[in-house]
């Protein structure tokens, strides 16, 4: 069991609202409400539509830049050709595992044990209700299930292995010094021409971008769920009716009963009351008030939000920006649709105030840009002063440097370096020693690094071998799996509206 949760933590923390953008996305693709029917797609995978709202949904109901939407949607797709081949298979996860999973998950714990009231608040917090997260997390285990058969079936020689332990575990006793444009920075200079021109160049810079501040009431079913009356003849049933599932007496269970069925009744209502609420804020569209009196919901204010982002959670939705923006809202000062920005929660707003699209003068960033230019030239010195030392280094000339202590460095410990310097650590030979390397730090100046001694790679013991194996065995096995998506694709119709490069597709 702990594998499984180890296995599901991504999904598990998406969520709870843990990860940010840039990781790889945890649940599938849940579909859509007669609400979307006509919402354009970012991508087809057999008849599921990919969409802005399920992006969104996906990585916590934040603002996905552009450029990172290809492949996020990339992922989404292969997750849904997983899930549609895992249907096809008859793979399911089961209840059982299911309950025993979210039980052993920490987040949903207090004091070591699984607590309900956590469990149920957490979800209520991402507007998610345990049905929702659920339904989600099975997706997800079948999904995992399914790639897992691959990293299983790969096997690595023991050859290869060896060259790979070796290489990984040789270490480099190494010391770094740094030279850094601060050394030169009172030396720069720069004219009000030069300023001027890399004002006019650089327009997009000094743009503010349109705002608006909002008022926006927020509708969600997690909330009708709490105002849901459930009796005790109604309770009493179900448990008549589930009797031998549950297989515990009523006391035991009874608040939890209370619950499901006021969710269940909530589920029933919520299409309702959307398309009410809706309709109010479309028939008075000059007020949100009378909506707010009707639901007896908050009128909330918001800071100003622009195209790209928003403080508040609610108003991250790329459909809330769209719609604000609007003729219609923006300059008509009509209340927006109500809007659905993740699964249950509906969201309607209006525009309070606006600020348009400026130019900040260029007397306002005059210093700023002045700063910035001698910032530039003086990490340019930096650099070429660097190339010129590290080549009297290499050979055998003497450079004044303030060389840090001795540091034991292996390919796989980075200690804070990138990957160009640990490659450039590597790169050195090691027939003559001490040997030298060096690059540029990108804005900030030029690092060296002396490599005095090569320690070869100890003995990995017999757990460590086995570690190894599993992680080559996985690289293995996503070779053999970019070929099955591959596959899938060839076997499974996918439309991409929003194409992705094909590295991206794996």
């Amino acid at each position: 069991m702990f594998d499984l949760v180890q296995k599901n933590k991504t999904a598990v923390q998406v969520v709870l609202g843990l990860v940010s953008l840039g990781l790889v996305v945890g649940f599938g693709i849940g579909g859509y409400s007669a609400f979307h029917d006509s919402e354009p797609y970012l991508a087809k995978v057999g008849s599921t539509l990919i969409t802005e709202r399920e992006l969104a949904e996906a990585v916590g109901n934040r603002n996905v830049p552009d450029n990172m939407k290809p492949s996020l949607v990339a992922q989404l797709v292969s997750q849904q050709l997983l899930q549609e081949e895992a249907r096809g298979l008859r793979m399911v996860a089961t209840d059982e595992s299911l309950r025993e999973l979210i039980a052993t998950i920490p987040a949903f714990q207090v004091d070591g044990k699984f607590d309900p009231k956590r469990y149920k608040e957490l979800l209520a917090n991402q507007q998610m209700t345990p049905e929702m997260f659920q339904a989600r997390l099975k997706q997800d285990i079948v999904a995992r299930q399914l790639i897992g058969g691959f990293s299983q079936a790969a096997i690595v020689s023991s050859a290869v292995q060896g060259r790979v332990e070796k290489m990984l575990g040789e270490r480099r006793e190494v010391q770094l010094a740094f030279l850094g444009a601060d050394a030169f920075l009172k030396g720069m200079s720069v004219t009000d021409e030069e300023i001027k021109q890399y004002y006019d160049a650089n327009q997009s810079e000094f743009k503010m971008p349109e705002m608006v501040k909002l008022e926006y009431l927020v509708l969600s079913q997690a909330a009708l769920a709490s105002g849901q009356q459930v009796s005790d003849a109604e309770i009493q049933k179900f448990f008549d009716e589930n009797k031998e599932k549950i297989g515990k007496p009523l006391a035991e269970v009874k608040s939890q009963i209370k619950d499901l069925l006021k969710m269940q009744k909530s589920q029933a209502a919520f299409r309702d009351k959307a398309r009410e609420f809706n309709e109010i804020v479309y028939q008075k569209a000059d007020s949100l008030k009378p909506a707010a009196e009707a639901f007896n919901l908050q009128i909330l204010k918001s800071d100003w939000v622009s195209r790209e982002s928003a403080k508040e959670r609610e108003l991250s939705n790329p459909k809330i920006a769209e719609a604000v923006f609007s003729d219609d809202v923006l300059n008509k000062k009509h209340n927006s649709e109500a809007i659905e920005v993740s699964q249950g929660v509906m969201v309607a707003a209006r525009v309070v105030e606006h600020k348009p699209e400026q130019v900040l003068p260029l007397a306002d960033v005059s210093a700023k840009v002045a700063d910035k230019l001698k910032m530039e030239k003086a990490v340019k010195k930096a650099q070429e002063d660097g190339v010129a030392k590290l080549k009297a280094l290499q050979e055998g000339q003497g450079v004044n440097l303030a060389w840090s202590p001795a540091k034991a460095l292996a390919r796989a410990e980075a200690h804070g370096l990138d990957d160009e310097q640990i490659k450039a650590i590597f790169r050195v030979g090691t027939d003559k020693l001490p040997g030298y390397a060096g690059t540029e730090v990108k804005g900030k100046g030029y690092v060296f690094f002396k490599v005095a001694k090569v320690l070869p790679a100890d003995q990995l013991p017999a757990e460590g071998k086995l570690q190894m194996a599993d992680a080559l065995a996985q690289m293995y096995g996503q070779v053999a799996l970019d070929g099955y998506l591959e596959a899938l694709r060839k076997q499974i119709k996918v439309e991409y509206k929003l194409a992705p490069s094909k590295s991206q597709e794996k």
